[in-house]
């Protein structure tokens, strides 16, 4: 039976709402989810009662944006208590700056002549944290684009008209934040980072370094060589290793959760997680 511990919901840049995710989940068989919205803890508290609702175990999540020596990346924390201060004043600060990110996006759309004013301010009605996803769903519905793809590589990328550098929080702050939350800190699909393998193994040390728990060694783009790569160098340094789809809904087109072609995640890693877990706060 699989597991899926990297999920977005309609509360960041997903489709779909935490309680339409886990009777998803229900569907597929999952034993449990994780909701790792975006910089935000707002469908922690949702996804906890539609897991009590239906029966499927949760796992409170959240994906970081970060940076670190200019190199950007995500890190996904777990086991979190998420009504911590200082947990939720770092997300403030984070969500700041995504609103003034979006705000000089949309300032850039307009002077290549796209308006999206009005579409943007009936999202924001609705109390969703908008990102680049949203941007690029409403470039597709005003026909800008043909698909979400053209979207991002026209527009949203760097190098794209309307592209715009974000502010993001130090990896070590993050990883100081959820700590103190008593959290656990895993880096997000490292396959990502676009580096050569040394490059990338001489950056995973470093993190180990600067206290991260884990790496997401099964994604959908890891071969099965590649997750057990990770998974070796996870053993070798005392990190667990977790993993999970980075379902997006209808925002990702021809995506699914965990479990079968996509990506299976192993059960046995909820065990090493909540391990982990009790031996750094008994």
């Amino acid at each position: 039976m699989s597991i899926d511990l990297h999920i977005h919901s309609s509360f960041s840049d997903g489709s779909m709402t935490p309680e339409e995710l886990v009777l998803l989940a229900k569907k597929k068989g999952l034993k449990a989810i994780s909701i790792t919205d975006h910089d935000s803890v707002d469908s922690v508290k949702h996804a906890l009662l539609a897991g009590e609702k239906h029966d499927l175990q949760i796992i409170p999540g959240l994906e970081l944006s970060v940076v670190y020596k200019e190199v950007s990346l995500h890190l996904l924390a777990y086991l979190f208590d998420y009504k911590d201060d200082q947990l939720i004043e770092l997300l403030s600060r984070i969500q700041a700056e995504r609103k003034n990110r979006n705000d000089r996006i949309i300032s850039k759309l307009k002077g290549c002549g796209i308006d999206i004013d009005k579409e943007i301010k009936a999202i924001s009605s609705n109390d969703k944290q908008l990102g680049r996803p949203h941007v690029a769903n409403i470039l597709v519905k005003k026909k800008v684009v043909r698909n979400v793809d053209e979207a991002f590589r026209k527009y949203l990328i760097p190098g794209g008209l309307a592209y715009s550098k974000k502010k993001a929080c130090s990896v070590t702050d993050a990883i100081d934040v959820v700590h103190r939350a008593r959290g656990l800190v895993v880096l997000a699909h490292p396959l990502n980072l676009k580096l050569s393998d040394n490059d990338r193994e001489k950056l995973m040390d470093e993190l180990v370094a600067c206290g991260i728990d884990g790496i997401e060694a099964f994604y959908p783009t890891h071969s099965k060589k590649i997750s057990r790569e990770f998974t070796e160098y996870s053993v070798k340094n005392g990190l667990i290793c977790t993993g999970g789809s980075d379902y997006h809904g209808a925002f990702k087109a021809g995506t699914c959760l965990a479990g079968g072609k996509n990506v299976s995640v192993p059960e046995s890693i909820l065990d090493s997680l909540f391990a982990k877990h009790n031996s750094l706060y008994p």
